[in-house]
């Protein structure tokens, strides 16, 4: 074996020599999950023996087999876990030997059958338990059976004498799946005979029929009455999937590329005389079963100086089918079916025999009669992602690229199915692999751009979105924020103008607030606010702006937007929600007249928050619309009584009052006078001024009373009423009684005003000719602020005495009593005068000695120690004590 000739500079599979030496010929040897089971035979001794060997320790053990003279091992079977082994002969004797107990047992019920091919069960079967298994034999019967892990065979059950159309051909192999339908399990049998592949299928319960057949033969160690897929051969005539005219001792096998539990073969390989049959498999097809598989290319067999070169065994990887021959090991692609691995044995001594693939480790073990050797996948799909890349197999191509170290392939593989989905119009699928491909941005870029579409637009959103979520740089994240909004907004404007159906809109809405709602783009618009509301606003997309304004919370700009749309009463339930005072009084002047009483039912809902004057503004625009000035008057009325109105809203409800109930003007400037408070609640000067504007004398006459102005109040009283004029009169008259803890001059000038109100009275009445008597009345109505004096200048020259002689007689005689007071008063001052003069003159005269022996009348010291006064009373005091008395004595409470 030192000599091999390479073919490929880097081969796919690395040779590695095997230390192995014995003294008896290697027959056969099957490698499963690092166990190997090595048929030897002793030519000397004329003995045969099964040798196991652990690989991962190295350690061997002998299982002598005890056979005929004329017999030999003809077949060695191992399943997927290394558990089971079948060994054969020819003259038809079977034994089964088990990892843990490496005892040969005797399978009598197999007696007489040579076995040229089992089926494993990978999917029920265990490293204690083959479960139920099919059995081809030379005689091209097929058995089902299930061999326990001590030996322990419950049933050999004869399923058919054969299927093949010729009946001396021995079964080459089998292979059996299963997939698990919604109800039923789908089992598929693969029997291969020399030139004819057979496809049988069954559903069935499997679970259950296993418990059935179990329980059977554990309760009675009878044999169950049928296999478990005895309705997979009721059928008269078996399908054929192909048929090769060939002779039962030519080239023959078949294979599915998986071994494993739960995975469904995709590959499958099928060699007989003509060549290798390659193709796929697709077990979950409910169709009639030549239609499972399908076959995708045929290798035909070499020649060899001039002969035909059949394979020895041919094994199937995942990607790879891999034939020995005598000379060579080669391997096809498994979806190609080119040549990627060679390799040529150039001793011409070396006998090989046999080859066995582990398909745990995926070492391939070559051997002769007396040396082995192995080969390992050196990154076996290194250049398998190039196969399916080429066939346009691009998803496995990609799972194939994505795990290397060098992500070139990986790379290109997706550069290249984005150009696929690019050239097919699949421009969304195309950006998200020109992502991944790390294509060069501008390359991309100018080839969504070029000859634009809706469909490539479209596209290059969804790759400037892949590239924003990866991007950190500020600027590069704006710019492509505005560009994917751009597009967008493009979008919606250009799919509402085509009037497409409502679904194409909603969802670009949809894929529209998705992305504005992105923490990254929802930042980058706060910091560029203006900005993004000024793009939307040229597509003039209003309902954009609002979802914008809404998620950057800017209620103001959303408010403005919905009352440019006339939605007042959206616009009003986003100022309610958020009851924030500002957005009331800021939209009111707009909101109100257009729905004013829900703008009322509102304000009043939030009337603790609110200052009634921010929404005067609003209220005096309303001024002229009748429902306007209801919604104000109801309003304000409430804001007044609940003692919350100030001057300027006093002032508005006056005005209001003034243009719309003047009757009921003067009850409210009345009520809310706050006579006798000081200060009335609303400026009484501008709701004169508004009174005399619209003439509302009674108005005016109360105003001017509330201001002081008497004299004008008795005026605009006189044209109203003599009595409302005395009323007024007599009003003064009053308020010269509040006055009395007032100074002299304050009070003689209220004297003054009085008079002159009175007289003013007098001269109305005189004027029109009121008789002499009721003009004389006005002494006594006045409380004689007025007297005979003050009227008889205002009487014509001709007035009749007689009418003045009472009031003249009294006025005579009260003046006479006046001065007789006066004198009585100047006779006392002046006696008071006297006796204090004489009070004084006594007092210069008097005088007091104080002894040293006087003590300070409350410290009880020497009077003499410190200053002191001495009173008239014979108290005497120091000056520190005298202080602190009247200190005493002034003591604030």
């Amino acid at each position: 074996m030192s000599m091999i000739r390479k073919s490929f500079s880097d081969p796919i599979f690395e040779y590695s020599k095997v230390n192995y030496s014995n003294k008896s010929a290697i027959v056969t040897l099957k490698v499963q999950n690092e166990s190997m089971f090595i048929a030897l035979n002793n030519e000397r001794n004329k003995q045969w023996m099964i040798q196991h060997v652990r690989i991962q320790t190295g350690k061997k053990t002998d299982i002598p087999l005890t056979l005929a003279t004329n017999d030999f091992i003809s077949a060695l079977f191992l399943d997927g876990t290394g558990s089971h082994c079948i060994v054969s002969t020819n003259n038809g004797e079977n034994f089964y030997i088990h990892l843990k107990t490496l005892k040969p047992i005797n399978l009598k019920k197999a007696k007489g059958h040579v076995i040229t091919a089992v089926g494993w069960n990978i999917e029920y079967g265990t490293n204690t338990d083959t479960s139920f298994i099919l059995v081809g034999t030379a005689a091209g019967s097929i058995f089902e059976t299930n061999i326990a892990s001590n030996g322990t065979v419950q049933y050999f059950k004869l399923l058919t004498e054969t299927i093949s159309t010729n009946k001396l051909s021995p079964v080459s192999d089998i292979s059996l799946s299963m997939i698990t339908a919604a109800k039923h399990d789908k089992w598929i049998a693969f029997i291969c005979y020399p030139g004819q592949l057979h496809i049988l299928t069954t559903t069935m319960n499997t679970v259950e029929n296993i418990q059935q057949q179990t329980g059977t033969f554990v309760g009675t160690f009878v044999e169950p009455q049928n296999a478990i897929l005895s309705s997979m051969f009721l059928k008269n005539e078996a399908v054929r999937h192909r048929y090769v005219n060939q002779g039962p001792k030519s080239c023959s096998g078949f294979s599915l590329n998986t071994a494993e539990s739960g995975v469904i073969p995709t590959r499958y390989f099928w060699a007989n005389e003509e060549g290798i049959s390659i193709g796929s498999v697709d077990l979950s097809k409910d169709v009639e079963s030549y239609d499972l598989i399908e076959e995708k290319g045929f290798i035909k067999h070499e020649r060899h100086n001039g002969l035909m070169n059949y394979p020895l065994y041919i094994e199937m990887s995942e990607f790879h089918i891999i034939a020995l021959y005598r000379n060579q090991i080669v391997a096809y692609s498994a979806y190609n079916y080119k040549k990627y691995f060679e390799e040529i044995f150039e001793d011409t001594a070396l006998k090989v025999m046999g080859m066995s693939r582990d398909t745990s480790s995926q070492m391939l073990w070559i051997y002769t009669n007396q040396s082995m050797w192995k080969y390992k996948p050196n990154n076996e799909k290194r250049y398998v992602w190039k196969v399916f890349l080429n066939s346009g197999d691009f998803e496995k191509a990609r799972f194939l690229t994505q795990s290397m170290e060098d992500q070139t392939p990986f790379r290109l593989v997706v550069k290249r199915q984005a150009d696929h989905y690019f050239n097919s119009e699949n421009f969304t699928e195309a950006s998200k692999h020109y992502f991944e491909s790390e294509e060069a941005f501008d390359a991309v870029v100018l080839r969504f751009m070029t000859n634009q579409t809706s469909s490539k637009r479209k596209g290059l959103k969804a790759y400037l979105m892949l590239r924003l979520e990866v991007d950190n740089d500020p600027v590069r994240i704006t710019l492509l924020v505005w560009w994917i909004l751009e597009i967008s907004l493009s979008e919606l404007a250009e799919t509402r103008k085509s009037g497409s159906v409502t679904s194409d809109v909603k969802m670009l809405k949809e894929e529209l607030n998705e992305f504005l709602q992105k923490p990254l783009v929802l930042q980058c618009l706060k910091e560029n606010k203006e900005a993004a509301y000024k793009l939307v606003i040229s597509h003039l997309d209003f309902d954009t702006h609002i979802i914008l304004s809404k998620l950057l919370k800017d209620y103001e700009t959303l408010i403005r937007i919905l009352l440019l749309q006339n939605k007042f009463a959206d616009a009003l339930n986003v100022i309610k929600e958020r009851s924030r005072p500002s957005l009331f009084y800021k939209f009111a002047p707009e909101i109100l007249p257009a729905i004013p009483i829900d703008f009322l039912q509102v304000i009043l809902q939030h009337d603790n928050i609110l200052d009634p004057s921010q929404l005067l503004p609003a209220f005096y625009k309303s001024l002229g619309n009748p429902e306007l000035v209801a919604t104000a008057f109801q309003y304000f009325s409430h804001v007044v009584a609940a003692e919350r109105g100030n001057k300027s809203i006093h002032a508005f409800l006056i005005l209001l009052y003034a243009e719309y109930k003047p009757n009921l003007l003067l009850d409210y400037l009345q009520k809310y006078s706050n006579a006798g408070s000081g200060e009335s609640s609303y400026d009484a000067g501008n709701a004169l001024r508004l009174c005399i504007r619209k003439n509302l004398k009674n108005c005016c006459v109360f105003l001017y009373q509330l201001e002081g102005m008497y004299e004008s109040a008795v005026k605009y009283a006189l044209e109203i009423s003599l009595e409302l004029a005395k009323e007024c009169a007599k009003q003064v008259g009053e308020e010269k009684d509040d006055l009395m803890d007032f100074d002299d001059s304050t009070i003689s000038n209220s004297e003054e005003i009085q008079k002159h109100v009175w007289l003013t009275i007098a001269r109305h009445m005189i004027k029109n000719d009121s008789s002499t008597a009721d003009v004389m009345k006005l002494i006594k109505e006045s409380g004689n602020v007025v007297n005979v004096d003050d009227l008889l200048p205002l009487f014509p020259e001709f007035t009749s005495i007689e009418a003045l002689q009472g009031p003249l007689c009294d006025c005579l005689k009260e003046k006479s009593e006046k001065i007789q007071d006066v004198q009585k008063s100047i006779k006392e001052a002046s006696e008071l005068a006297e006796s204090i003069k004489r009070d004084i003159e006594t007092r210069q005269k008097t005088y007091r000695i104080v002894k040293m022996s006087d003590k300070c009348f409350r410290c009880s010291g020497n009077l003499f120690q410190k200053p002191f006064y001495a009173f008239n009373c014979w108290h005497y005091l120091h000056s520190e004590c005298c202080e602190e008395i009247l200190l005493g004595l002034f003591k604030p409470v």
